[in-house]
């Protein structure tokens, strides 16, 4: 959450700030490090390129405008570092689960005014523009965020924990910048060169446009960079404090995530009100009022420091005589000293403040990549899922729109994910109980998923499949497997597993899916198949015309300029890179909870891959942005859905003829052996040749 009223205060007083231009012109020393914390720059992009999210993102509009701004700041001499939150501390869980809750609340909002929404889409030339109070960040955001960026060759970090604390000490070993958008930041007395907000971050490029009208190229001549920049001294010369080690305990009075702002700020105002200091309402004036308990508590004690027992019994006298003393109070009274040196152990472990008291915080050596199978790459390069399973044994599905009169658009993934869970999971049991002589005889693993049922965040305790069914699917005619290792250490036995997961275990599937010649078509196919199969297992039909508008939504979202000429002569009508479109389709119940299921098998089948080392399957380059584009799904599945014939979806490009051919390949691909599990509502005149057997299974 931050911290309560400092970003309001930083705000209103702009001379905190410093500002400060890099420019690929300039003569200076290009060795300026920023550090950036990976989760606040996915969001912080994800926000300023939110057009058309309501329909489930356009990942590839994101990815580009990160690898513009990328690409920018390197030329201006700047030197990136990427770090990744990992697993959630346990006592961050309340703080995340209200954050669910609160997307729960938009996404009721959302669904409850479909029909003003639908309007707006039709009318706004800009699409819905609901960023502040009903935003939802797309499901695979992160992680395209993340792949960009690795195929950048940047080599992000996802930490093993919050990654905020390691970012502020990366940067001051490196004096460097620190790059987010969190308040906490100000807080942090050691910051290296300095705390600059993303929102202040202007990034420029001059571009000449090649005068050649034959040829679409751009010259990019130089770039500029510009920011403001905050400093820890700067505040805390503001607010009268004469030392910046202050500033962690002003952060956690202010009110944070381990200290309840409504428990002290009323005590505090009483207190400044009782000293005839003025007091305003406006959260911008909190700060002042911290600052200005701390200054007489430390003139008080006759010191540059004081004692946190000392403040902590001063505070509990202050909120006795000003709150009502219940239970909660009480609870959280006794509380309250160790709230505040948890709290300024996270922005200052070697702070003097905390001489002579138990932290019970010290970081644990950061060994949990030895729990990976052998040849797994090192944690760091795992997804944050990943190493939210591995560290404390819990799954959080990500909250977006679909049909809550339906169950989670995320049950129909589990299969993916308890697959998972025993490939991940199985070195820790092994290690755990060395009484376990096979594999085989272990019980499952668990992970605690947090997933929307009905109305509300549910916590489902969710057993991973038994190793005889994880090796039953990963056998293959050449080789007998036992373990996990020899399993993820087999390429044959791998794929085998994975084609076999997504509902792809017959020869002739396969075949079909490898002759598409595509690695990224044959992920796109192996997520259809599994959709249209564990749909069926769990008792729902997808429509066939389901299918054929996500495979044409597929491929138009794929078409390049010269493919598609509507959307590039569009393109050059309105100078965009391509965040307007002509036609932004209304939003369907239906069409949502489908391409939710979609997005959410998309992205465990990624969480599968890694974990089996499967390179080719949702791992290339820039694979994952383009596996899903909300706004040509969502268009061409209304379309397919009011009976429109193969030939009219793909007759807008200059291709029509090619692709017609690719889409059959495709569609065969989709639902040889699965034609039973589909509803035929329409009939699209198979052409004779992709027809076999199989195919009506």
């Amino acid at each position: 959450m931050g911290i309560f009223g400092l970003s309001a205060f930083v705000n209103e007083h702009v001379t905190l700030g410093t500002q400060y231009t890099w420019s690929s012109n300039s003569q200076q020393d290009k060795h300026d490090y920023f550090i950036i914390d990976g989760n606040a720059f996915t969001y912080h992009y994800a926000m300023k390129t939110n057009f058309n999210w309501v329909h489930g993102g356009q990942y590839r509009f994101f990815a580009d405008t990160i690898r513009r701004d990328i690409a920018a700041m390197q030329r201006a001499g700047i030197r990136l570092v990427f770090l990744f939150d990992g697993a959630l501390p346990h006592d961050k869980e309340y703080t995340r689960m209200k954050r669910y809750r609160s997307y729960i609340e938009r996404a009721e909002l959302l669904l409850a005014h479909l029909d003003q929404i639908n309007n707006n889409l039709k009318t706004q030339e800009s699409g819905i523009q609901h960023a502040g109070d009903m935003y939802l960040i797309p499901p695979l955001m992160l992680e395209v965020c993340l792949q960009t960026i690795r195929d950048l060759g940047l080599n992000p970090i996802v930490c093993q924990g919050e990654a905020d604390g390691r970012v502020v000490k990366l940067a001051d070993e490196y004096q460097g910048y620190v790059i987010s958008k969190d308040s906490d930041m100000h807080a942090y007395p050691h910051i290296g060169k300095g705390y600059i907000p993303l929102n202040t971050l202007s990034i420029f490029s001059q571009v000449n446009n090649d005068d050649d009208d034959t040829q679409d190229k751009v010259n990019i001549s130089y770039s500029t960079v510009k920011a403001t920049i905050y400093h820890p001294e700067q505040l805390a010369s503001f607010l009268h404090l004469n030392n910046v080690a202050l500033l962690p305990l002003l952060g956690a009075l202010l009110g944070n995530d381990y200290l309840d702002p409504q428990l002290v700020r009323y005590p505090i105002m009483e207190w400044c009100s009782s000293r005839n200091m003025p007091v305003k309402n406006k959260l911008s004036y909190w700060p002042k009022c911290v600052a200005e308990y701390l200054r007489d508590t430390c003139n008080n004690k006759g010191d540059d420091l004081p004692d946190l027992t000392l403040v902590a019994e001063n505070l509990k006298s202050l909120i006795i005589k000003s709150r009502e003393n219940n239970s909660s109070t009480a609870s959280a009274l006794d509380g309250l000293e160790q709230a505040l040196i948890t709290s300024i152990y996270r922005y200052d472990p070697e702070s003097v403040l905390l001489i002579g008291h138990n932290t019970d915080s010290e970081e644990e050596e950061d060994n949990t990549a030895l729990l990976l199978p052998e040849n797994i790459s090192e944690l760091g390069k795992m997804s944050r899922s990943i190493v939210d399973c591995l560290v404390t044994r819990t799954f959080w599905a990500t909250l977006f729109i679909e049909d809550f009169q339906k169950e989670s658009s995320w049950v129909i993934s589990r299969p993916l994910r308890q697959c998972l869970y025993t490939l991940l999971l199985s070195n820790t049991m092994q290690q755990d109980d060395k009484s376990v002589s096979s594999s085989s005889e272990q019980q499952p693993p668990s992970v605690k998923e947090y997933i929307r049922e009905k109305h509300h965040i549910g916590e489902i305790i969710v057993p991973g499949f038994s190793m005889d069914q994880i090796i039953q699917q990963a056998s293959t005619t050449s080789s007998s497997l036992l373990t996990i290792q020899q399993i993820i250490n087999d390429t044959q036995a791998s794929t085998q597993l994975l084609y076999n997961i997504h509902y792809s275990n017959d020869q002739q599937v396969q075949d079909y899916i490898t002759e598409l010649d595509n690695n990224e078509l044959q992920s796109f196919v192996l997520c259809l198949r599994y959709l249209i199969g564990e749909n069926a297992k769990q008792g729902t039909v997808v429509k066939n015309y389901e299918i054929v508008g996500l495979i044409v939504g597929r491929m138009m979202a794929s078409c390049t300029d010269n493919d598609n000429k509507k959307w590039s002569e569009h393109k050059k009508k309105n100078n965009t890179d391509g965040n307007t479109t002509t036609s932004r389709p209304a939003l369907k119940k239906q069409v949502l909870h489908l391409t939710a299921q979609y997005q959410s098998i998309v992205f465990c089948s990624h969480l599968l891959s890694q974990v089996l080392c499967t390179p080719y399957h949702l791992r290339e380059k820039a694979s994952l942005e383009r596996m899903y584009d909300g706004v040509h799904m969502h268009q061409y599945l209304q379309l397919a859905r009011r009976g429109a014939n193969i030939g009219s979806l793909l007759g807008g490009t200059m291709r029509a003829h090619e692709l017609g051919e690719l889409f059959w390949k495709i569609y065969r691909a989709t639902t040889t052996g699965l034609a039973d599990k589909l509803e035929h509502v329409y009939d699209y005149g198979i052409p004779i040749t992709t027809i076999t057997n199989n195919d009506t299974a």
